[in-house]
C-alpha cells in the first residue's frame, strides 16, 4: 500500500489499457460465480479521453497489442489458451502527488487530511454518509468531518477493504 498523497501512482509503471463490455458482465464460469459491475463500460466511455489526458497520454494515441514488453512470455501464454489479448498505452509514468498535490492543497472547498485513517462513515437512515471520521496516525486526534458528498478515492484493492472493514 502506498499511504501517500498520489497513492500507486507513485510506483506505478504507467501501463493502462482499455477495459472490455466483457469485463463488466456478469460471469459464471469462474470457480466463484462474479456478479459483474453495477455499471456498464458505456457509462464510462465518455470520460474515457479525459481521464486518458490526466495520466498525461494522448486522447488520441492508439491502444496496440503489448508485442515487446516484459510480459512476452504471459502474452505467448495468454494466445495459447486463447485468451483475449489486452491492448496497452504508456503513460510516461505520471506521478499524482507531483502533479496535483500543491493544486489540491490550495482549493478552498477540499479538506486534504495527510497521516491519518478512516476510521468510520456514518450513515443517515437512508443509507448515505454524512460524516467520514479519521484518527491520525499516532491516534493522538479524531477528526469528523462532514458533508454532502465523499469520495472514497483509495484505490481499487482498498476502497473494497474500506468498505468491507466498515461494513458499508
Amino acid at each position: 500500500r502506498m499511504r501517500m498523497f498520489g497513492g500507486g501512482t507513485n510506483c506505478w509503471g504507467g501501463y493502462v489499457f482499455a477495459q472490455d463490455e466483457d469485463t463488466f458482465q456478469p460471469r459464471d464460469d469462474l470457480h466463484a460465480p462474479y456478479p459483474g459491475w453495477p455499471i456498464a463500460k458505456s457509462e464510462l466511455d465518455p470520460y474515457f479521453k479525459e481521464a486518458l489526458s490526466i495520466v498525461d497520454i494522448d486522447p488520441e494515441a492508439p491502444f496496440a497489442p503489448a508485442m515487446e514488453n516484459p510480459y512476452d512470455k504471459f502474452i505467448a501464454g495468454m494466445r495459447s489458451m486463447e485468451m483475449r489479448e489486452l491492448y496497452w498505452n504508456l503513460s510516461p509514468p505520471t506521478r499524482f502527488r507531483n502533479k496535483y498535490f500543491e493544486a489540491v492543497q490550495n482549493i478552498d472547498t477540499v479538506d486534504l487530511l495527510l497521516d491519518h485513517s478512516l476510521v468510520d462513515l456514518e450513515t443517515d437512515a437512508d443509507g448515505q454518509v454524512i460524516a467520514a471520521v479519521f484518527t491520525a496516525l499516532d491516534g493522538s486526534v479524531t477528526y469528523r468531518i462532514t458533508g454532502d458528498r465523499f469520495v472514497l478515492a483509495c484505490g481499487g484493492i482498498e476502497n473494497p477493504r474500506l468498505l468491507l472493514y466498515l461494513n458499508e
